[in-house]
């Protein structure tokens, strides 16, 4: 059960000081932020009808939501799993290849 999530959450509460709810508003920006990014995704890729039934679903999906606004690590999770996707997508579309190393390099950090 050791993580990193544990450190990063340590580094932040002593940044910010003992803000009791400021760790569930962070897991509920970093669970907003994958969502905003599978909408955009989805967008481009099927519309924005399908985009906004999938966000929707997701936003109020019950056992995502409660996780978003607990302590646990899932919205941490959920956060990098869509940006190692959204890179790995972005990198799998573009021609140019100064923006593919920039991609290649954004999933290999989040991985």
């Amino acid at each position: 059960g050791r993580s990193s999530y544990v450190s990063v959450m340590a580094a932040l509460q002593v940044l910010v000081g003992p803000a009791p709810y400021g760790l569930r508003v962070l897991n509920a920006s970093l669970y907003l932020i994958a969502v905003m990014a599978l909408f955009r995704m989805a967008r481009r890729s099927f519309g924005p009808r399908p985009a906004f039934i999938g966000a929707g679903a997701l936003l109020f999906l019950p056992t995502l939501f409660t996780w978003s606004i607990s302590l646990l690590k899932e919205s941490f999770y959920v956060v990098l799993s869509v940006a190692v996707l959204a890179a790995l997508v972005e990198a799998t579309t573009t021609r140019r290849w100064l923006v593919r190393a920039g991609c290649a390099v954004v999933a290999a950090a989040t991985i």
